[in-house]
């Protein structure tokens, strides 16, 4: 088991490591990505123009869908010349992987057994870690953040702890679901320290413009992003069903929407069961994804006399996976943010010995994401019928049986 765990791991970061350089040094020169993207709206932001205008994004991987704050850092970086900007990115993103593994580490409480620790999170996670290198998506910085700020305030610094995670909902929204569990156990200084970062950063783009186009930046993009994905109508659009979105309400259109594409390589539409009325799979999706986050809050409520790390830990990453589900858009380097709650489920199986059943864990999830994550036929058609989705709420069961139930 240990020269297998040895090998998995140093494959892994080798793989990793590989991807970073090709992609950082070649790829995203001639192809579009989310790093791509992130650097559009960030030299928009240095030069002050309109970091919402979709005019320049056309011929990118997609729109700058983000608040502010991420083209407020990342404008230093287009100030570079060539490619060195892509290759500071790669160099970054190595650096927040393990940053990444130390503050889950360290929020799960797994002082010992470090190397079958980090085995049983890159066995499930590696698929999802890889897409995020290969892209250059953010998830890894929001995930060091938010397990950063859990462990400052499972370790007694509620204010700083509340402050990372409210600087984690301007990087990304999803984070923004942790104000309800503070909320529900009462952790007065965490919420003050959420708000209070929640208010300051707001002002973050003024590094940029200056206080003269006051709360602009953050206007439009309440007004031509996050409000348009909120109104009636648009909830489809904005959850398309093909693969590999893993989302609920993806996954529910792939099963009950009227002619929608699932994959162009497989020639497959939906439904793959019956059709119900437009509109409804979508919904179906996320109130499903609702009772998640109820589930999630219940689960903060029955914890919160309690003075254990894990009290607060395990309701947080249950109401991360349940807002991760609910997005509109859940691809698989979405699905790192799962080591929130697989951190702790690990820690706590090798705490009391149980290293089969980490194991056996490990392998069953591990068989769930990765052929779904990569693109061959039989990969489409795992994604198709949903076994990342259905294996996110598998861990999800496991966490909540393993902490909460008993």
């Amino acid at each position: 088991m240990s020269k297998l765990r040895d090998a998995v791991l140093l494959l892994a970061v080798l793989a990793i490591v590989g991807t970073a350089a090709v992609v950082g040094l070649h790829l995203w020169h001639d192809g579009t990505f989310d790093i791509t993207v992130y650097l559009a709206a960030a030299d928009r932001m240095r030069t002050g123009s309109e970091l919402y205008d979709p005019a320049p994004y056309r011929e990118l991987a997609g729109p700058y869908l983000y608040p502010p704050l991420l083209a407020v850092l990342l404008a230093p970086l287009t100030a570079l010349p060539g490619g060195v900007a892509y290759a500071v990115w790669a160099a970054l993103q190595l650096a927040f992987l393990g940053a990444a593994y130390e503050a889950v580490r360290r929020m799960s409480g797994a002082h010992e057994r470090g190397r079958d620790f980090a085995f049983l999170l890159v066995l499930p996670l590696a698929a999802a870690v890889f897409d995020n290198v290969q892209v250059g998506q953010l998830n890894l910085i929001v995930l060091t953040v938010v397990a950063g700020g859990l462990a400052a305030i499972a370790g007694g610094r509620a204010l700083a702890g509340g402050a990372l995670l409210g600087f984690a909902a301007h990087l990304k929204v999803l984070p923004i679901v942790l104000l309800g569990v503070l909320v529900v156990q009462r952790r007065w200084r965490a919420v003050g320290g959420f708000v209070t970062a929640l208010v300051v950063l707001l002002a973050a783009p003024w590094v940029w413009t200056g206080p003269g186009d006051g709360l602009d930046p953050q206007v439009r993009w309440v007004e031509q992003m996050l409000a348009p994905t909120l109104e009636d109508g648009e909830v489809v659009r904005n959850s398309p069903v093909r693969v590999p979105n893993h989302s609920l309400p993806a996954f529910s259109g792939r099963l009950f929407a009227d002619g929608e594409w699932i994959s162009r390589p497989l020639d497959l539409r939906s439904p793959l069961l019956f059709a119900l009325p437009p509109r409804v799979p979508a919904r179906l999706g996320f109130l499903a994804a609702l009772c998640l986050y109820l589930v999630a809050l219940f689960a903060a409520m029955r914890t919160r006399d309690d003075p254990s790390p894990e009290a607060l830990v395990v309701p947080a990453a249950l109401a991360m996976i349940a807002a991760m589900l609910g997005n509109a858009l859940c691809w698989t380097h979405h699905l790192v943010l799962l080591a929130l709650g697989l951190g702790p489920l690990f820690a706590r199986l090798l705490d009391r010995g149980s290293r089969r059943a980490a194991g056996r864990t490990a392998g069953l999830l591990f068989l769930l994401f990765f052929p779904a994550a990569i693109h061959h036929p039989g990969g489409y058609w795992q994604a198709a019928w949903g076994t990342p989705t259905l294996g996110v709420l598998v861990a999800f069961a496991l966490i909540y049986r393993e902490f909460v139930r008993r």
